[in-house]
């Protein structure tokens, strides 16, 4: 098994960039804020009764993302000592995380499930490219995982957040490694490889 730190200097080096410490260890103090600012926006009702509208048919991933866009949004109003934004740019990570007292910013990586079960093991994949986190963050760089549980009424087509877990990673928080690679149209249309349409006769 690997480790994120692990994970991130093997990465690096796959992107042909100078490795960098791109994961470090959370200070309690820190932990201890996020913690109890979370919790006081929960105990304020910013989530109680509150529902999002989840039509049939929608798929698994977007009903994640819907969960997670309008519990972040609900709980942003709610914090005292920070703020959720938005992190411009795809990948990795969905949000930053700032902090008001000395404008510390930390990466923010938002996942909704229907049922926390810790002894599911399916993959849940958080990072895969390195370009964001160098691009966004300085160091010393610690990371958030964010996790919003709820619950689905498929009559009233209504969701609503029954709770929130908080995973500050560490550098040595263990992680499966998966090395993926991708294709989009364009990339198979300009392939050297051969290929064929075939029509369909209406």
């Amino acid at each position: 098994m690997s480790t994120l730190h692990d994970y991130y200097l093997k990465l690096q080096e796959f992107e042909s960039e100078t490795p960098v410490d791109l994961i470090a260890p959370w200070q309690p103090e820190v932990v201890e804020a996020i913690h109890g600012d979370f919790a006081g926006a929960l105990a304020s009702g910013v989530l109680r009764e509150a529902t999002v509208n989840i039509p049939a048919g929608t798929s698994n991933q977007s009903i994640g993302n819907k969960i997670a866009d309008f519990a972040a949004t609900r709980i942003d109003t709610a914090l005292q000592q920070f703020r959720i934004e938005s992190c411009p740019g795809q990948g990795y990570p969905d949000r930053i995380l700032r902090r008001l007292l000395d404008q510390s910013r930390y990466p923010a990586e938002l996942k909704a499930t229907s049922a926390w079960n810790p002894a599911d093991s399916n993959r849940r994949v958080i990072t895969s490219s390195t370009a964001k986190l160098r691009r966004q963050f300085t160091q010393p760089i610690n990371h958030l995982l964010i996790t919003f549980s709820y619950t689905l009424n498929t009559v009233t087509e209504q969701a609503s957040v029954t709770a929130i877990r908080m995973d500050f990673v560490e550098p040595d928080t263990i992680v499966n490694i998966r090395l993926e690679a991708s294709v989009s149209h364009r990339l198979l249309a300009e392939g050297k490889h051969r290929h064929f349409t075939l029509r369909c006769i209406s």
